[in-house]
């Protein structure tokens, strides 16, 4: 029966420069497909470039759709301070017309009431009602500049009769 170390040597043999010791000892039993796997590298952890562009074109999608949300809730939140405001301008004019007295039924007048930075214009109308003690008024407020839908729309009964005190 052969040695182990004339196995050794008939499989490997010894280098050129060194001798035949046993201090480079490779094993004889490891067959071909175990030495290609030591011989390759070991497997790095990590990210490949397909997941990492995949990642990063999820984020840019949920990026944008946030960028998204950000942008209507502030021009939402613009379209309701210039509304406030002009409920504020409506509510001003009606206690205006009731402290100077009612225009005559059938008469309607345009005047800028500006809130702010916002340039408004006031539209009052007054209507007659059933009741011949009273008259509707309406105040729509809209932007000066733009013709469109009012931003407010406010709607009183008062009375014609003057206010005790006031002749």
């Amino acid at each position: 029966m052969p040695s182990l170390h004339s196995m050794y040597s008939q499989a490997w043999p010894a280098p050129a420069s060194s001798s035949s010791s046993l201090t480079d000892i490779r094993s004889p039993l490891l067959s071909g497909d175990a030495m290609m796997c030591r011989n390759l590298r070991p497997r790095q952890s990590g990210f490949t470039l397909i997941e990492v562009l995949v990642a990063l074109t999820i984020v840019a999608i949920a990026m944008s759709a946030a960028v998204r949300a950000v942008s209507l809730m502030t021009s939402s939140n613009a379209l309701l301070r210039d509304k406030t405001l002009a409920l504020l301008a409506a509510e001003s004019r009606l206690a205006e017309i009731r402290l100077t007295g009612v225009a005559p039924s059938g008469s309607s007048r345009s005047a800028p009431c500006d809130q702010g930075r916002l340039e408004l214009v006031c539209e009052e109308m007054v209507a007659s009602t059933e009741a011949p003690a009273l008259v509707r008024i309406t105040v729509s407020v809209r932007e000066r500049e733009r013709e469109g839908p009012s931003l407010a729309r406010l709607e009183s009964l008062l009375s014609r009769l003057p206010a005790k005190g006031r002749p």
